[in-house]
């Protein structure tokens, strides 16, 4: 199921479109880097979790979400290491990026409790 979502289209196109799908969003890109780490850092599923970060952090722009787009512009430099480095990195980037990853469903789930009040 990963690998199928990973690869479905996800486009947001406007500011009202972050609002409402960033949690939707985020999923994504959290099962592009979880099938990146399952599979030892394949070049496919880094670029795929890479345009994820980016495509992201392009529809933030506007929002004003300051942290969340350092998260994201975080999340994207640690998926710009190549594999020969990511070797010996291995274990502090799976952690480092498992915990961005948290502080962006987080950022996501005050979101949505701001609106619903």
């Amino acid at each position: 199921m990963r690998m199928k979502r990973a690869r479905e289209g996800f486009q947001l196109n406007r500011y009202q479109d972050m609002e409402f799908r960033f949690p939707e969003a985020v999923n994504l890109l959290e099962s592009a880097v979880h099938e990146l780490l399952d599979t030892g850092w394949d070049e496919r599923f880094r670029r795929r979790a890479a345009e994820i970060a980016t495509a992201i952090q392009q529809c933030t722009t506007q929002t004003g979400w300051t942290l969340t787009q350092r998260n994201l512009r975080a999340i994207g430099s640690l998926l710009s290491f190549p594999l020969e480095e990511v070797r010996s990195l291995q274990a502090a980037l799976r952690e480092r990026l498992l915990d961005l990853l948290d502080g962006l469903k987080d950022a996501g789930i005050d979101r949505l409790q701001a609106q619903s009040r």
